[in-house]
């Protein structure tokens, strides 16, 4: 007769309860366990005895909610941190991109050397094919003999 009222018991709380199956699934099997040992304990209680022991399942609800809500809470911020790491990241390497390019555009500035085989006197000047501008004059001269 107990085993009617433990399941009428959980059946109720189970109405109640929105939200993550696994830690649902774990709060049941460890209240039905509480239950059963409360009726252990106590041969002749009634459905209205485990009431007032265990509470009203509206009121085991608002406790599913606030555990619910606390490894919600750990989630997100597990995923903020995610977030934030990952911005950073992104961050840096546009920023080492920026570096990078900015010192070689700034070395491309300051000249280049070309270099050339004796046999070559009258060399052309490479123009450069996206602007259609001869490259700047090299600063030295390297020759091989």
């Amino acid at each position: 007769m107990q085993k009617k009222f433990v399941n009428k018991y959980i059946r109720q709380v189970k109405r109640f309860y929105k939200g993550n199956r696994k830690a649902k699934k774990q709060f049941i099997c460890e209240l039905r366990d509480a239950l059963f040992c409360y009726c252990e304990k106590n041969p002749t209680a009634t459905y209205d005895d485990l009431l007032s022991e265990f509470g009203v399942p509206s009121d085991i609800k608002n406790m599913l909610s606030f555990r619910t809500a606390k490894d919600l809470r750990k989630r997100n911020m597990l995923v903020h941190w995610i977030l934030i790491v990952g911005i950073c990241i992104i961050v840096l390497a546009a920023v080492a991109f920026t570096v990078f390019h900015v010192l070689a555009r700034y070395d491309f500035s300051q000249g280049y050397s070309v270099e050339y085989f004796e046999d070559d006197p009258n060399a052309p000047r490479h123009v450069n094919p996206l602007t259609g501008k001869p490259d700047p004059t090299p600063i030295t001269t390297i020759t091989f003999d």
